[in-house]
């Protein structure tokens, strides 16, 4: 499955996606399901105190 074509983020798109940004499959399962949701979360709260 691809996602080049996504113009928004969210934990799926996230686990999906995973191995172009992290080397090794101990990484990628530290970070999938609820830990992607919450970095996520972060990044978009910190979006908004941007703006």
């Amino acid at each position: 499955m691809t996602h080049r074509d996504q113009t928004s983020l969210d934990p799926e798109v996230i686990d999906n996606t995973l191995g172009v940004l992290l080397k090794y499959q101990d990484d990628i399962a530290r970070v999938k399901g609820s830990e992607a949701a919450r970095l996520l979360e972060e990044v978009r709260a910190g979006v908004g105190e941007a703006r």
